[in-house]
């Protein structure tokens, strides 16, 4: 049986993923703790077996972190092609190259009849993402964001 999705709007449209962002970062932080801990109330021949650990919990975090934030680029490039595409059918125009990443992640969620005007008021106005999204009226849901 499918999950209904819950309708996304301004309030309602970020993408939580319980295990990852509340428990893991729980977890990442516990691992920093006790490894310091351990590293500086530990025994002194144990040191370099303290040490060793603490880099290796800081090494999966980063790892950890470098995996997301390659994942999300990949997703930006995909959504300025989508919505560079999308502006070019509904315009027969290219998008302007000066509207930044963010922009367009704040645009995506606008529905075709107001995504031209939004764009265009965009570039003229350098809106923010919070103030393009507040001016979505018609919003276009987003469920495969990572």
């Amino acid at each position: 049986m499918l999950k209904k999705k819950k309708k996304q709007n301004f309030l309602y449209h970020t993408h939580y993923v319980p295990l990852y962002h509340y428990l893991t970062f729980t977890v990442m932080a516990v691992l920093i703790i006790g490894a310091s801990y351990n590293l500086f109330t530990g025994k002194q021949e144990n040191s370099l077996i303290n040490f060793l650990f603490l880099l290796l919990v800081l090494t999966v975090i980063s790892v950890s972190f470098h995996n997301r934030s390659f994942a999300l680029k990949v997703q930006d490039r995909a959504i300025r092609a989508e919505e560079s595409l999308r502006y070019y059918i509904l315009t027969g125009k290219q998008l302007d190259q000066n509207i930044t990443i963010y922009q367009l992640i704040a645009l995506r969620f606008a529905e075709d009849d107001e995504f031209v005007k939004l764009v265009e008021e965009t570039i003229k106005g350098n809106l923010t993402p919070l103030q393009i999204k507040k001016r979505i009226i018609n919003w276009r849901p987003d469920y495969y964001r990572a």
